[in-house]
């Protein structure tokens, strides 16, 4: 699962997405500017991932959201409000949390069996 622009406007609406965007109007989303948001926060999170050995597990329905808030905190550029500061400090928290608890980020249909498991498994045992 990775994070979408879909899933940005589903949670913070189109209008604001097209402001924080479109850098000139603010009327149109600029897809270029949403996406490189998007990659850059998926980026810090798959590091973190990989550092909890979940290397190739899929993004879980928390890890999107968290996802979500560090990419609207990067469209906010200097404008981001206190609520956006907090919430991309405590998207960052979980993603470190991964390192001691990797559970965390195991996908959300886990059911004990499939190959997601499997860095993780070995990292628990040694």
């Amino acid at each position: 699962m990775n994070l979408t622009v879909n899933d940005l406007i589903i949670r913070f609406g189109e209008q604001e997405i097209a402001e924080l965007s479109d850098h000139e109007n603010h009327r149109e989303i600029n897809y270029q500017v949403v996406n490189k948001a998007i990659e850059d926060a998926e980026s810090a999170g798959r590091s973190r991932y990989n550092a909890a050995g979940l290397f190739g597990v899929p993004f879980n329905r928390a890890a999107i959201g968290k996802l979500a808030d560090m990419a609207i905190f990067e469209l906010s550029e200097n404008g981001a409000d206190e609520e956006r500061e907090k919430r991309n400090a405590m998207a960052i928290a979980w993603f470190k949390e991964l390192e001691d608890n990797p559970q965390l980020g195991l996908p959300d249909d886990y059911d004990g069996t499939g190959k997601a498991f499997v860095s993780f498994s070995k990292m628990v045992r040694g």
